[in-house]
């Protein structure tokens, strides 16, 4: 089992990113049980994101890795973010997603992770 994983920090958020990818949703939720005792039912996920501790994680099987995946589960991170502080603007939204994007690829392209065409 493996996990891969980067903390970034969006400052003007004041939010803290861990991307993590991993061979094992499950040892995912085990290792953020031992950490949290917060159950996460992230098993059968392809990708999921959630909260916790200070931290939003951003997490991706590695072997099911595409580009959809990518943009599916960034987009629930910036929606998550934008709203618990309670951001609507559309173009604050967008620019979220774009940073978090533009990181999320260059920690997989930095690891030599590949992306499913």
């Amino acid at each position: 089992m493996s996990i891969i994983q980067k903390k970034i920090k969006v400052g003007v958020y004041d939010a803290n990113i861990v991307f993590m990818v991993t061979d094992s949703m499950e040892e995912v939720a085990i290792k953020t049980f031992r950490k949290t005792k917060e159950i996460w039912s992230i098993e059968d996920a392809d990708g999921c994101v959630f909260y916790t501790t200070g931290l939003y994680y951003l997490v991706l099987l590695q072997e099911q890795i595409s580009h959809n995946l990518i943009a599916h589960e960034v987009f629930h991170l910036s929606t998550r973010v934008c709203e618990d502080r309670y951001i609507e603007d559309e173009e604050t939204k967008a620019w979220l997603t774009g940073h978090l994007t533009e990181n999320l690829y260059k920690f997989l392209d930095k690891k030599k992770i590949q992306i499913k065409l």
